[in-house]
């Protein structure tokens, strides 16, 4: 459970020194004594100039973990981000958190990291390559479960083909 709970207060803090600035602050703080959430937390606080309370409501006294469905369109040089997340709990209705993104190109890829700051949020990026897939947390930071639909309108291929069924969770049929 520590090190679900440290890797994403990695990623809430966003800065790999300033983390581990707080992994070394707590240890000289509390070296072989006993020590609670809250003195780490306080001590995080102290460290970063953070305030971690929305995070700890959500991750640690919270119940539950985020369900996020993920769809990406792109159209010309903008990459339309669709992202709702439900949650498997109602006693934690939203988990407002960082989430990455990795766009891969036919010449490489790119991490992009958003914030989901509700249930339903729409994020608009100029990427001026065709991307060829989309990894959501590819480095498995959260505890989530995901669905991504990627890439293609079918309104403007109506005609052409068809993709089902959409959303799909593990299995696409095109016609």
């Amino acid at each position: 459970f520590l090190f679900i709970l440290l890797s994403s207060y990695a990623i809430e803090i966003n800065n790999d020194s300033l983390f581990f600035a707080v992994l070394r602050n707590y240890l000289s703080e509390f070296a072989y004594s006993s020590a609670t959430a809250e003195d780490f937390i306080h001590s995080a606080e102290t460290t970063t100039g953070m305030d971690f309370t929305t995070y700890m409501n959500q991750w640690y006294y919270g119940m539950g973990y985020p369900i996020f469905n993920i769809t990406t369109e792109q159209l010309n040089d903008t990459l339309i981000i669709r992202s709702v997340q439900t949650t498997s709990s109602a006693a934690t209705p939203l988990f407002r958190t960082y989430f990455d993104l990795k766009l891969n190109y036919s010449t490489g890829d790119t991490l992009l990291r958003l914030f989901q700051n509700s249930n339903c949020d729409t994020f608009k990026i100029y990427i001026p390559q065709t991307i060829l897939s989309v990894e959501f947390d590819p480095y498995h930071w959260l505890i989530q479960k995901n669905h991504i639909n990627v890439g293609i309108s079918e309104s403007e291929n109506a005609d052409l083909f068809s993709i089902y069924p959409n959303p799909a969770a593990d299995k696409i049929s095109i016609e």
